[in-house]
């Protein structure tokens, strides 16, 4: 338990720092960026959350109330590699957290409801201050910056690391039934 505490707290330390370095302004982000922004936010909570492992460490020690020179046993041993593991597990649930909240169209939608006057929409309000093309020009600008696409005059063609990504996501989704999505 001492460690899954350990992991809640660090990660709980991780996400202020992340809020605090982005929300004063200390690390600047153009939001135009699309993947750009994902990838610097991505690479700054990587190197939070390996930087604060030694934090983890030592409330791990405090919590189980040992001394680190003490002989170590293997539950003790395994109970921090649970945590360690948990940590891991916390990390990519907050980057997972924080893609759907940048990239959802369902969050933003929800966002322009709750921001109109009447705290709602009708569905051509919806595509006027959200229209599909803002979506898909996005889209598109998001996966050439990211490498998966380029523009070939009028067309947009699959980069070798977008035929990748295609087969692996064209795979899970035939396997796992999901359907085109989108």
């Amino acid at each position: 338990m001492a460690g899954i505490l350990a992991a809640l707290i660090t990660s709980g330390i991780c996400f202020l720092i992340h809020l605090i370095v982005f929300s004063t302004g200390i690390i600047k982000i153009d939001p135009s960026w699309c993947i750009m922004k994902l990838k610097r936010h991505g690479q700054f909570l990587l190197v939070t959350w390996i930087l604060m492992l030694p934090v983890f460490v030592l409330l791990f020690f405090k919590l189980f109330d040992i001394s680190i020179v003490c002989t170590m046993n293997y539950c003790t041993i395994f109970l921090g590699f649970c945590g360690i593991v948990f940590i891991g597990l916390l990390f990519f649930i907050y980057l997972t957290f924080y893609y759907v909240v940048d990239r959802s169209v369902s969050s933003r939608l929800m966002i322009e409801i709750e921001r109109s006057s009447e705290k709602r929409l009708t569905f051509d309000q919806i595509i006027k201050v959200y229209h599909p093309d803002t979506k898909y020009e996005n889209e598109l600008l998001g996966m050439a910056q990211g490498g998966f696409i380029k523009k070939q005059g009028d067309y947009y063609i699959n980069t070798p690391k977008g035929t990748f990504v295609a087969c692996i996501t064209g795979w899970y989704k035939r396997t796992f039934r999901l359907g085109a999505g989108g």
